[in-house]
């Protein structure tokens, strides 16, 4: 037998070992680091425009609301 042929393990067997599917737990932490991922990322887009339109109110109205604080 030669010495090469021992060493060639297909690329499934090194991935899906049969004793320790590891595969499918390695396949659902990424799927849930990605989930976790685009869920933050979608919360911050959908809050940035609500997070402008604040600042942009304040900014038009800052006289008023200083007047306002300042009265009470």
């Amino acid at each position: 037998m030669d010495w090469k042929s021992e060493y060639k393990v297909p690329l499934v067997k090194l991935l899906m070992p049969e004793s320790k599917p590891l595969f499918p737990l390695f396949f659902m932490i990424g799927f849930l680091i990605i989930y976790i991922f685009i869920s933050k990322l979608a919360i911050f887009i959908l809050a940035l425009p609500l997070v402008i339109f604040c600042l942009w109110l304040y900014v038009k109205y800052e006289h008023r609301i200083k007047a306002f604080l300042n009265k009470n």
